[in-house]
């Protein structure tokens, strides 16, 4: 009697290795799964604490400050006497015809306290700007501008100490990637959101979106990540 040689069949071979490969790809699919979720809380994780450090940075420096004054930008013919989008006239508190008008440069004025009784009017002890510096090589970005005269306050306007001071004053980049969502009421169609947009009193809206990815720019895919934010800063009186 002839015996049978122990082994597997071709059929018996062919099942093991595609039974091999499903179970290939179904590891492989789950471990990419794990790192396609592992890199999105990881980049959820920054983007929230890039948005409290200068959500509470700006909140901090409105509620230190006495006066808010907005700008439609901070090019040196948007922020003029002319440009400010609410406050027109201080003695008179003209303002624009929009109703919540929107910017990309917001000033927040701390004024000398008390006011020397040999002084008129109040003088200006310091200035801390935030402004969208659009030109920044991965998208826009929210820069801080600083100008400091507590040591010797000054009675010009506030256009003026800004150009006075504008090339000299540091600067601090306080949050990248911002894209800015506001949209004034009376925005003509096609106009571009600013970040900034008035609100009534000394309070102005904070409103846009932060993008994080590990490209370090907007990949267009599932590898770019972002998180909405908005928020009021409203200024002491």
């Amino acid at each position: 009697m002839k015996s049978r040689t122990a082994g597997f069949t071709f059929v018996e071979l062919m099942i093991v290795v595609g039974l091999t490969g499903l179970i290939s790809v179904a590891v492989f699919g789950f471990y990419i799964q794990s790192m396609y979720g592992g890199n999105a809380a990881d980049q959820q994780i920054k983007l929230a604490g890039r948005m409290r450090v200068f959500m509470n940075e700006l909140i901090f420096a409105g509620s230190r400050s006495h006066e808010l004054i907005l700008y439609k930008s901070s090019a040196a013919a948007d922020r003029t006497a002319d440009g400010r989008l609410v406050v027109t006239n201080e003695a008179t508190e003209t303002v624009t015809d929009d109703i919540c008008p929107t910017g990309d440069f917001a000033v927040f004025v701390y004024y000398e306290l008390p006011k020397p009784a040999a002084q008129s009017k109040y003088r200006v002890s310091k200035l801390v700007g935030y402004y969208v510096d659009s030109s920044a090589t991965n998208g826009p970005a929210l820069v801080r501008i600083t100008i400091d005269l507590s040591s010797s306050p000054s009675t010009d306007s506030v256009e003026t100490i800004l150009t006075n001071n504008w090339n000299s004053a540091p600067r601090k980049v306080i949050a990248s990637k911002v894209t800015p969502l506001a949209l004034a009421d009376s925005a003509v169609e096609g106009t571009p959101p600013n970040l900034f947009y008035r609100r009534a009193g000394q309070s102005v809206a904070v409103y846009g979106q932060l993008l994080s990815s590990n490209a370090g720019k907007d990949t267009a895919d599932r590898r770019s990540y972002t998180r909405t934010f908005y928020f009021t800063v409203t200024v002491r009186t």
